[in-house]
């Protein structure tokens, strides 16, 4: 889209409601040539004045959420993940477990549900998971 301001400023939230862009979830960047681009915040103003057409565009912001592995914190991108990347991202962030461990998801009731290597799960804050090793040889 293309806009011609009236005005010699404007900031990101205006931008991102111009574009229809839900103000928490997406950032928005003005592009730049000959530097790295830059990020906009809701309340930082753009300067306008001088010549030549500026571009922004805009990015989803990426969601971190803790979960527990084992009763230890682990940081992860909110969203589906596989049982594989979870045990990824546990080791990662320093858990003492193998990719060879069985993993699974505490429900409520006492319940829990094994989450094998494909399987995917929607994480969510807060879901509590066990890493045990499969002593299972056979």
């Amino acid at each position: 889209m293309k806009y011609a301001w009236p005005a010699p400023c404007i900031n990101g939230l205006t931008l991102k409601k111009l574009a229809g862009k839900n103000t928490t979830e997406f950032a928005v960047y003005l592009e730049r040539r000959d530097e790295a681009d830059q990020k906009i915040e809701n309340g930082q103003f753009v300067d306008l004045s001088s010549a030549g057409v500026e571009r922004f565009y805009f990015r989803a912001v990426e969601h971190i959420i803790e979960i527990l592995v084992n009763k230890k914190p682990i940081q992860i991108k909110d969203g589906r993940h596989t049982g594989l990347e979870i045990k990824e991202t546990a080791i990662a962030q320093g858990l003492n477990i193998g990719l060879d461990f069985v993993l699974s998801l505490h429900k409520a009731g006492g319940h829990t549900q094994i989450i094998g290597d494909q399987d995917p799960v929607q994480v969510h804050q807060g879901q509590c998971f066990t890493a045990i090793a499969d002593d299972d040889k056979s």
